[in-house]
């Protein structure tokens, strides 16, 4: 990390960090996700594996202009607000994104370790799922992961 700023998010303090080009923000109303070179995190915890990873993922999104897909998406719905099936391929394309990342973090990281913060991410002290993935995403994830990319035709891409 290059460094730390402080500054006020909406009536609460928001911690800036840079991290190589990607710049990180936190702040405990965050959930983590990116949007271009922006990463927003809950919370700060400098050598967490875990929280490496969960950087790594939101990298990849960036990498991939996943915020460009997004957003051109969200012109469609505007456009096209009237038709039910624009949410059904909006479920699409953020799962498509999902394995996208999935498969490249792997390349990089354990996929058993990977495998397990998926999972660790869906499920607290409770059992309650609090993640915006039910449990048939997570549980199609993981076994891609394992090397069942064909389940989803991710064969050579």
């Amino acid at each position: 990390m290059n460094y730390i700023l402080n500054y006020i998010w909406e009536g609460s303090i928001c911690l800036f960090l840079l991290y190589g080009f990607y710049r990180v923000l936190i702040n405990p109303d965050f959930k983590p996700s990116s949007f271009f070179q922006y990463i927003f995190l809950p919370e700060y915890l400098p050598g967490n594996k875990d929280q490496l990873l969960i950087i790594s993922h939101e990298q990849i999104h960036s990498k991939f202009f996943h915020t460009i897909d997004c957003l051109i998406f969200q012109l469609f719905r505007c456009v096209f607000w009237f038709n039910p099936i624009i949410t059904l391929v909006e479920n699409i394309l953020y799962e498509v994104h999902e394995y996208q990342v999935d498969r490249e973090i792997t390349k990089s990281h354990g996929k058993a370790e990977y495998s397990h913060l998926l999972v660790d991410l869906i499920w607290t002290g409770g059992g309650t799922l609090v993640n915006n993935f039910n449990q048939f995403q997570i549980k199609n994830r993981i076994m891609m992961i394992a090397g069942n990319w064909e389940i989803v035709g991710f064969r050579d891409c």
